[in-house]
């Protein structure tokens, strides 16, 4: 294996043709790349020019992050705003049940102290008209709930994707 050295300047491969000769191609380059490297100079333009747009680049990387901080906040907000209304709703729905269940338990205690079969079928069917009666208002007020949670939350969004949106832009 040879061993090659490295010469330090174009002007030892110049004064020994046969160092150029005998070198490989890496050391010959290398020596010219060298050689070269301090004769190049950048003008004050282009330094000027990358100075400029580094600028440029923090400054969007700045806007781009503050609008991504908008846009999670914005985030946080619609998704409190909708669990809020989704509790809403479920609360609704467990106060519905309740109420069924309290009914319930109220016409079997009526039910309990009827002393004929007459009686027992009347309280019955009393039960099923007051009870389908309270449901329908129920199931009217879970839809209210419902609908107003949907426009809510709808609202909600759509005003936190017009900031997030807006803060884009800005960034851009």
């Amino acid at each position: 294996m040879t061993k090659t050295t490295k010469t330090s300047s174009a002007k030892t491969t110049a004064a020994n043709p046969d160092a150029a000769a005998t070198g490989d191609a890496k050391t010959i380059i290398m020596n010219a790349v060298e050689n070269l490297h301090d004769t190049i100079a950048v003008p004050e333009a282009a330094r000027e020019f990358v100075a400029q747009q580094a600028a440029k680049v923090q400054e969007h990387t700045e806007a781009t992050r503050e609008g991504v901080a908008e846009f999670n906040a914005q985030a946080e907000k619609s998704a409190v705003s909708f669990i809020a209304s989704y509790t809403d709703f479920t609360k609704t729905l467990f106060d519905m049940t309740a109420a069924n269940v309290r009914d319930s338990f109220a016409a079997m205690e009526k039910l309990a102290a009827a002393k004929s079969l007459p009686d027992a079928l009347k309280l019955q069917s009393e039960f099923v008209r007051d009870n389908s009666k309270a449901n329908f208002e129920r199931f009217m007020q879970v839809s209210q709930t419902a609908g107003n949670a949907i426009t809510h939350s709808t609202a909600t969004a759509r005003e936190a994707a017009a900031k997030a949106w807006s803060n884009a832009s800005k960034a851009a």
